[in-house]
């Protein structure tokens, strides 16, 4: 775990930088704040050019977070870029659209997720793949439960290694990865809508049309 090689926490965010935002900014910065000596790991394809590397440094400057604590890496080609979770403890969900993808692969590397569930689907991705996999308490309902939830979750070492070692495991036993069953229940749909048109003489449909 990176926390035992660097005897700090390492928060970060491999989400796109459309996905960023000011209000995002505010949270980690509280983060950060809140967790002495910890630093952030920001990796996106737009971090490959200075313009946005120092707009975020001013950004997190003005919320009173040292740039020092700021680590930046630029977006590599899958699944090379994956080796970036053997640097970080705990990823840090977007919002208010979450990740989807990005979540997996986090989970899948074993580094766990705090996310903030909205009140739309690209806000509740985060908290539908956590509560696949177990882990409901990592989302947050408002963006100070997000902070205090990232905060609690970094102060608890142990339960991060745990996490760590069992986490792709945790993944591969849940419904996300359950692919027999999900195409069971795709084709199951489709009959069922092929049966409903059957038994109206393909009524439903045309009126639908109409």
């Amino acid at each position: 775990m990176p926390f035992d090689r660097l005897g700090r926490i390492t928060f970060g965010s491999l989400n796109q930088g459309a996905k960023l935002n000011p209000a995002l900014f505010a949270c980690w910065s509280e983060v950060l704040r809140g967790v002495p000596g910890s630093r952030l790991w920001l990796q996106n394809s737009a971090l490959h050019e200075e313009a946005p590397r120092r707009t975020l440094v001013e950004e997190f400057e003005r919320l009173g977070v040292d740039r020092q604590r700021l680590v930046f890496h630029a977006f590599g080609p899958a699944p090379a870029y994956l080796k970036s979770y053997h640097e970080i403890d705990i990823a840090l969900d977007s919002f208010p659209y979450n990740g989807g993808t990005t979540t997996c692969e986090a989970l899948w590397m074993g580094v766990p997720v705090v996310s903030w569930r909205g009140n739309r689907h690209v806000a509740r991705l985060g908290a539908s793949i956590l509560g696949h996999v177990g882990l409901s308490e990592l989302v947050a309902s408002s963006p100070q439960s997000y902070v205090e939830t990232a905060i609690a979750l970094s102060r608890d070492v142990d339960r991060l290694r745990s996490l760590r070692s069992t986490m792709r495991d945790r993944l591969s036993a849940s419904s996300l990865m359950d692919h027999a069953g999900f195409t069971r229940e795709l084709e199951a749909a489709y009959r069922a809508v092929w049966r409903r048109w059957c038994s109206s003489g393909g009524s439903a449909i045309a009126a639908a049309q109409a």
